[in-house]
């Protein structure tokens, strides 16, 4: 009776035991599981079940939106192997048009033009594929690409192109370019364009640089030194515009003379 009651008890002692330790266990291998976890989840690649896991869309974007930034810093420094670098790195998580534009000019500036013209090419194709297919500023600077690698009459088109799809920026009553007289009348027309879309976007900077290669181009198109006196204003150089402005009110062209004589001082 003795022994029985000593066996009961110990059987009994062990069960608890058995109990007391079972959710501590648990509780370590639960924890252990949820450290690693959010250890992992911190990586930017993980493998579950042998199976390679993507980042998440919003950790891919993320990254994307750090390198196009250390991208456009680069560019801003004049650092093309480093913006090159950026901007390929940013492309391999998310092909943006956009970025693949910046790419471009960033390859014409190593003057690796021949992939720069193919990059060019795709985001402005006309099949419906290419998401820049009437940008203006897209279709300019193919048109130039183009022109550099002895294509003359693909960057025809593209400057035709950057020409049509560039009227519809313009509000009515703005002087528009109709006569495109001269061997780079459609080239000027084209960087006009381009220079009008870029003051819609707030890019005062880039759309002066845009309309002082139409001035360039056709340096006697009171239209073209008008849109190029109206950025350089902007950009606070106030004297050289209003200078051209003063100039203008004497123009040939009705409406650059009426809105020249509205901006001279």
């Amino acid at each position: 009776m003795k022994n029985l009651s000593k066996k009961s008890m110990t059987q009994g002692y062990r069960q608890a035991l058995r109990c007391l330790l079972a959710p501590t266990v648990l509780v370590v291998v639960v924890a252990g599981v949820s450290m690693a976890q959010t250890a992992e989840g911190f990586k930017s690649q993980e493998t579950k079940g042998g199976q390679h896991i993507s980042p998440s869309n919003g950790q891919k974007e993320a990254r994307f939106d750090q390198l196009r930034k250390l991208g456009d810093e680069s560019v801003a420094q004049g650092s093309w192997d480093r913006a090159e670098t950026y901007y390929r790195q940013a492309l391999d998580l998310i092909p943006m048009p956009g970025v693949q534009f910046k790419l471009a000019k960033v390859l014409e500036k190593k003057n690796l033009n021949k992939e720069a013209l193919t990059i060019l090419r795709q985001i402005t194709d006309e099949s419906g594929k290419g998401q820049l297919v009437n940008d203006p500023i897209a279709l300019a600077e193919y048109g130039e690409v183009a022109l550099a690698t002895g294509n003359s009459q693909e960057a025809q088109t593209a400057f035709e192109r950057a020409v049509e799809h560039g009227r519809s920026s313009l509000g009515a009553g703005l002087p528009q370019s109709d006569n495109y007289s001269g061997a780079n009348g459609v080239r000027a027309a084209a960087w006009l364009a381009a220079g009008y879309q870029l003051t819609l976007t707030g890019q005062t900077e880039e759309a002066a640089t845009a309309f002082g290669k139409g001035v360039k181009l056709q340096p006697s198109w009171d239209v073209a030194r008008f849109y190029y006196a109206s950025a350089i204003a902007k950009l606070g150089r106030d004297q050289e515009a209003q200078k051209t402005f003063k100039s203008l009110a004497q123009s040939a062209n009705p409406t650059v003379r009426r809105e020249a004589a509205k901006r001279s001082g």
